[in-house]
């Protein structure tokens, strides 16, 4: 039984009111000290600054024209000397990594693979297309750039372009590692060899890659050494 509740059937509605005295002054007590503890973590907090920074609002969807108008337009603003020039590669090569990178389907998808995809973001607009994505990853591959210098033409963070490239790499292992990465055959080997004769001149290239039996009558003396053996 409730101590401050004591019951006496003779009592009337008035006298059987509890006694509230003592369960207020505990609750009081609580009160104030969990007053009290919160306002020392917000003093805590008011002495540690906060690391915030300002939201920059970029212009993804007229940076993708401007790329698009610039390069990949049937009348586009650059030749397609400029493209393989910026980009180290055919136009045609290029489209063909997207496509193959857009397209790619597994169960379950890789993560690489998943970053290229596009979906809405937590504040609804769309993310960066592919060819988009792409391009931060080829340029920083084709003039050894850091990721920030996109930000301005393609309107990419830093950590974003950064990411494009971690990702890319990964794509690009994937869909082409089987056939580019393995050992040449006796028909790549002939037709190698072919192609070196026909531009170069030289014979035997594939089984004398350092030179040795022909006579360097002007090598620089810095390379002297360098390719010898032994």
């Amino acid at each position: 039984m409730n101590p401050h509740y004591a019951m006496n059937p003779n009592d009337n509605d008035e006298e059987r009111q509890p006694d509230n005295f003592d369960v207020d002054d505990e609750y009081n007590f609580y009160f104030l000290h969990y007053a009290y503890e919160y306002h020392k973590r917000l003093v805590v907090e008011e002495n540690h600054p906060r690391l915030t920074r300002d939201p920059i609002h970029r212009d993804r969807e007229g940076a993708e024209d401007y790329l698009i108008g610039d390069y990949f337009d049937d009348c586009c603003k650059y030749h397609l000397y400029s493209f393989r020039r910026r980009y180290r590669m055919s136009r045609k090569l290029f489209l063909k990594i997207v496509k193959g990178i857009g397209t790619y389907t597994a169960d379950p998808l890789p993560y690489h693979f998943e970053f290229f995809k596009v979906r809405p973001d937590a504040t609804g607009r769309m993310s960066l297309s592919v060819i988009m994505k792409c391009t931060a990853a080829v340029r920083q591959l084709a003039y050894d750039n850091t990721p920030d210098a996109f930000d301005e033409y393609l309107q990419m963070s830093e950590c974003t372009a950064h990411d494009c490239l971690l990702h890319f790499k990964k794509c690009i292992i994937d869909l082409y590692m089987s056939k580019y990465l393995r050992k040449p055959t006796l028909e790549d080997v002939e037709k190698i060899y072919n192609q070196h004769v026909t531009r170069h001149g030289f014979l035997e290239m594939l089984r004398s890659i350092d030179y040795m039996h022909w006579e360097w009558k002007n090598c620089l003396v810095s390379w002297q050494g360098q390719y010898g053996r032994g």
